[in-house]
């Protein structure tokens, strides 16, 4: 199996892949037209990146293309809706680099409390202003609000908790129960959130649901003077609305993600809100980039391979459909024997029935066989009948409801 990887990976996780009998060919500075020429020029069945973006015109390059693997937890950089077109499967690493970003979280918070940036900028141009900068409130007893409590926001809680600070939290999933067992208070909305807490930290995926979630509402909730730290994904703040609430309530504000970031090979960053007046830090999207996390996140990746290539199953598959449920499914107890199946697809096919998803399980002693064949439509009593005459190795046909 041909891999094509457009970023950077560690030596380690080329040669883990090389090792699996995969033909590797990494091209780390692929990006735009360039990474289109190269699928069209590759015959390769993988797509591996981090950052790069992958356009629809560059799934549509490469007919042999049926996976593409996001190094990291965000797939937000690729078409996932042109890759579906394309029936092409698009994976991400989930959690890998959770602990990484929460170690940042914590350094932008402690960094807008004794404005550690404004220190050293100071010292490195030769002024010395302790007076100023001895002014912090500190984060013991103080009231953290976490908007979405996922793998990330509960490592921010454990250590937010360390440092001694009540915390609270709002997701569309999270229970009083395991709010309880993460040792937080849970509120009703965001906006709740927004109201009660001193420093507000986002860790939202980025989604039709949460796209500029963060907007007027919840930043007219936040009190005067309050910090906001956003290092999930730009999509979900209104950054107009920040920036206006940075203006008129002195809102202190961290940012490790801006809504028009440079790509991998752009060093120019012109996003205006870092200049506004106040106390504004950005860093640059790095919230991932440790070498722990890195690592993880490759290990992660390596295995969504192996996976695909050894059973053809996607792990951690992001463009599965939901939501619409086959209306039956067709149990076939069948003899293990070429051309079995055929018969059954076909007999459907004839009846314009489509098939949405299938199973075939092979019986001990590899003998018998039952296939699973979830429909879009239920078949008459006539085609069930001519499906259990199409093979002489079928022994039976069962249709149920659909759970």
């Amino acid at each position: 199996m041909k891999i094509l990887v457009a970023d950077r990976i560690s030596q380690a996780g080329l040669d883990r892949l090389r090792g699996l009998g995969c033909d590797v060919v990494c091209s780390p500075d692929l990006a735009g037209e360039a990474l289109v020429r190269a699928l069209a020029e590759s015959d390769c069945r993988v797509l591996m990146v981090r950052g790069t973006k992958v356009t629809a015109e560059a799934i549509r390059a490469n007919r042999q293309l049926s996976l593409i693997v996001r190094v990291g937890a965000g797939y937000n950089s690729i078409d996932v809706r042109a890759a579906s077109a394309a029936s092409v499967m698009v994976a991400n690493c989930p959690g890998r680099n959770a602990t990484a970003v929460a170690e940042l979280t914590l350094g932008l918070i402690l960094a807008l409390d004794r404005r550690i940036p404004d220190n050293v900028a100071d010292l490195r141009a030769g002024k010395w202003a302790k007076k100023e900068y001895s002014k912090a409130l500190g984060l013991k007893g103080r009231t953290l609000g976490i908007v979405g409590v996922g793998r990330i926001g509960e490592r921010v809680v454990l250590r937010a908790l360390a440092f001694e600070m009540n915390v609270v939290g709002w997701s569309r999933s999270l229970t009083p129960k395991a709010a309880s067992g993460l040792g937080i208070v849970r509120v009703e909305t965001p906006e709740d959130v927004a109201a009660c807490s001193d420093i507000v930290s986002v860790h939202l995926a980025a989604n039709a649901d949460t796209n500029k979630l963060i907007g007027e509402a919840f930043f007219a909730a936040m009190k005067p003077g309050a910090y906001f730290v956003n290092t999930a994904r730009a999509e979900v703040v209104d950054h107009e609305a920040l920036a206006q609430a940075i203006r008129e309530k002195g809102l202190r504000v961290a940012l490790d993600v801006f809504p028009n970031e440079p790509d991998a090979h752009d060093t120019v960053f012109k996003d205006s809100i870092v200049k506004l007046d106040g106390i504004v830090y950005g860093t640059h999207h790095i919230g991932a980039s440790t070498d722990q996390a890195q690592d993880a996140v490759a290990d992660e990746a390596f295995e969504v391979v192996k996976e695909y290539s050894a059973t053809g199953n996607v792990r951690n598959c992001v463009n599965l459909s939901v939501g619409t449920n086959p209306k039956g499914v067709l149990v076939v107890r069948h003899r293990n024997r070429p051309g079995v199946l055929a018969n059954v697809l076909g007999e459907l096919s004839r009846a314009g029935i489509n098939v949405r998803e299938m199973e075939n399980v092979i019986c001990e002693g590899e003998e018998g066989a039952y296939a699973q064949i979830r429909l879009d439509s239920e078949p008459s009593s006539d085609v069930l009948t001519r499906i259990a005459k199409s093979d002489e190795n079928i022994l039976g046909i069962t249709l149920t409801a659909a759970k």
